[in-house]
Formats: C-alpha cells, structure tokens, sequence
C-alpha cells in the first residue's frame, strides 16, 4: 500500500468519525483542539483505523500522533513492518 492510498484511507475514516467533509480534512490538523475530537471520538477513531488496515496499535504508538499527518506516519510505520 502506497502512502497515499494510506493517507486516503485515514481521512476517509476521520471524515466519517469527525463527520467533516473529506476536503475540511488537512494533515496538519490537530485531532484534538481542530477537529473536535473527544476521547470517545478518538477511541472510535483508532478501532476504526484498526479495523480498515486489519491490525491493532500499541497505546504507545498512536497516543504520539497529534494530527492527521501523525496518523498516516504511524500507519505506514506499522504497515512496513507487517511487510504489507
């Protein structure tokens, strides 16, 4: 999976979490204090992500993305690993 079908995947998910439309969605974007996000929120967030890339992430590891371009970070982090 390239980056970009990674990074597509993540701001399909978050729009549809964060109910924004896909293009109220940049990288730089703090989940927390831009998008909204509520610890409810972002939990659902992760599962989800877990879900749509079929792996699950340590607490660690996701806990130090701040903002959507983080999260594509840390997924293809985690994918290159997995040799996906």
């Amino acid at each position: 999976m390239t980056r970009d079908e990674i990074r597509s995947k993540v701001m399909q998910i978050a729009a549809e979490i964060f109910e924004l439309e896909p293009e109220a969605l940049l990288g730089d974007k703090h989940i927390v204090d831009e998008l909204g996000a509520t610890s409810v929120l972002r939990l659902e967030f992760i599962v989800m992500l877990e879900r749509g890339f079929k792996f699950q992430f340590n607490p660690e590891e996701i806990e130090v993305a701040q903002n959507l371009n983080e999260v594509v970070d840390v997924v293809e982090k985690l994918l290159r690993g997995k040799g996906s």
